[in-house]
């Protein structure tokens, strides 16, 4: 909302959101720039096969010149602890500052996941909102780009992980608004390499996504008042 008043309307509202959402075709010409303004100079990308089989992490690191750019490209469909603790050691090895997440949810929520490991001690349990954990999360969780390649989960727009434990399989959900994304990049033209049933099936979720937001309650959604 812009703030304007109506006459006879209750004071104007601004919902403000964590996530600097930047959309548009060609968005992703500025991966640079977006790491600029998140502070990296030594991203690690994390990434699955298939992004990588269709060339997008290669447009990724063409578009990062003169950045010291890992890469952990082995995201499974379920990102588990097992893949979040490899990406961990690339992070680590390469002494990387921060991570740019590119491909759907699985490596959206494997680079969240990587974010509060390589910063935080102990098993991702620790920080499982289930047990209590997402308070232990603090300011050093490292910082995030996403640059999703399909259009249903929304997972760049929210601060929590799905993670399975390798060993019982249960997914945890992980998170706190400190591991929110700096910047989102949505770049529709990344999408036209999917299948079209991949296309489909996101399209219905993103639909899906819409109207239960749409069955919430007003009186459940947190506004920040304008400042006067």
């Amino acid at each position: 909302m812009n703030g304007d008043k109506v006459s006879g309307s209750p004071p104007a509202q601004r919902l403000t959101q964590l996530v600097n959402v930047r959309v548009s075709p060609g968005e992703a010409a500025r991966w640079s720039a977006a790491a600029a303004a998140a502070g990296l100079s030594r991203p690690l990308i994390v990434t699955d096969p298939g992004v990588k089989a269709v060339g997008i992490l290669q447009q990724a690191l063409d578009a990062l010149p003169g950045l010291s750019v890992a890469v952990y490209d082995q995201t499974p469909s379920n990102p588990t602890e097992a893949a979040v603790r490899a990406a961990v050691a690339v992070y680590h090895a390469q002494g990387c500052d921060g991570l740019i997440a590119v491909g759907g949810g699985s490596a959206i929520d494997c680079a969240k996941g990587v974010a509060i490991a390589a910063t935080h001690e102990g098993p991702l349990k620790t920080y499982a909102t289930i047990e209590g954990g997402s308070p232990k999360i603090t300011e050093r969780v490292a910082p995030l780009i996403a640059v999703p390649t399909t259009a249903g989960t929304g997972s760049e727009t929210q601060s929590f992980a799905l993670i399975s434990d390798s060993k019982t399989h249960v997914k945890m959900a992980c998170g706190d608004k400190k591991a929110s994304f700096r910047i989102a990049l949505l770049d529709p033209l990344l999408t036209v390499s999917q299948p079209q049933m991949v296309t489909a099936l996101t399209g219905i979720d993103a639909i899906a996504h819409a109207l239960d937001d749409a069955r919430i309650p007003k009186s459940a959604v947190s506004y920040i008042p304008n400042s006067p």
